[in-house]
């Protein structure tokens, strides 16, 4: 990590939603940041939403994401009372980060941050160390959960894994764990996210992993490997349906999909534009609203 003093955005706002809701909400405003915490303000009347990053984000842009976003989302806010980026200096500012997110089991996966130490990790799980601090995808949000239950529910073994749209990497790192001889490409239009995923994979000692910079499924990479066993999607609703064409190309017979980053209102979507493709769908789960789905090309 960097030690390069990052600046803080901070925005005080009042909601009637829980904190678990709110971090939701944060957690899909803050692509442009290394982590985000979500706490009460000091009197209990509001609640205090830090993003954190090592540019110097755009405090009313920022306010004006998160007001779309909960819309997008149905999270309710009632008013919000201020935002304001200020560099964050001369306090632990990655310790605090930390307490937003505890160490948690998600399936038989134990996704935990660098602040935990070994003996904390409980025996039997599969440990995935993600740091918090980092990039999207610490666990803490409902689609990841979601997906790493999926990875841990299916019962064949891919020998050939893509991650589409990687973020942190903590979804193929789960797939390189769980299976130790397969081949994973991962792949995130965001720079920043493949330098994190990479960091994570050495934390991991999954440094097979091959995470890569482009655009979708029409990158040479991910084409020259298809065709794939097993392909992971947390995304969004809209680019989902979009890539279902591209999706069922670097397919075979069996392939199995694992699609998240939508909400259960939008999965009948979602999965017709699958089936459109050649798609079988399996089963959804749904955890606070967001869903996920696994689909295996016929």
């Amino acid at each position: 990590m960097t030690s390069k003093t990052p600046f803080s955005t901070r925005i005080v706002l009042t909601s009637t939603e829980t904190r678990r809701r709110l971090s939701e909400l944060a957690e899909a405003a803050g692509q442009d940041a290394y982590a985000n915490a979500v706490q009460k303000t000091d009197d209990g009347s509001a609640f205090l939403i830090s993003f954190y990053s090592f540019d110097a984000l755009d405090a009313n842009e920022m306010r004006g994401r998160l007001i779309l976003l909960s819309e997008m989302m149905e999270i309710e806010i009632t008013d919000i009372l201020s935002a304001e980026t200020t560099p964050v200096e001369d306090k632990n500012w990655l310790e605090e980060v930390h307490q937003a997110f505890p160490p948690r089991a998600i399936g038989r996966f134990y996704v935990y941050g660098s602040h935990v130490t070994p003996d904390q990790i409980p025996d039997g799980l599969i440990a995935l160390k993600i740091d918090a601090a980092t990039a999207f995808g610490s666990g803490e949000h409902d689609t990841t959960q979601l997906c790493l239950e999926a990875i841990d529910s299916l019962d064949f073994h891919p020998a050939n894994i893509l991650d589409m749209g990687c973020g942190s990497g903590i979804l193929a790192i789960g797939a390189a764990k769980r299976w130790p001889d397969a081949k994973i490409l991962g792949t995130d239009i965001d720079a920043e996210s493949v330098r994190v995923a990479d960091r994570h994979a050495e934390m991991n000692k999954t440094t097979h992993i091959d995470f890569q910079c482009g655009d979708g499924y029409a990158m040479p990479v991910v084409q020259d490997r298809a065709q794939y066993d097993l392909i992971l999607a947390n995304i969004l609703t809209r680019p989902l349906i979009a890539m279902a064409p591209d999706a069922a190309g670097v397919s075979k017979t069996g392939t199995r999909i694992i699609l998240s980053g939508l909400l259960d209102r939008q999965a009948d979507q979602v999965i017709a534009a699958y089936e459109q493709n050649g798609f079988e769908f399996l089963m959804k789960n749904v955890q606070n609203n967001w869903a996920c789905l696994i689909l295996t090309k016929k």
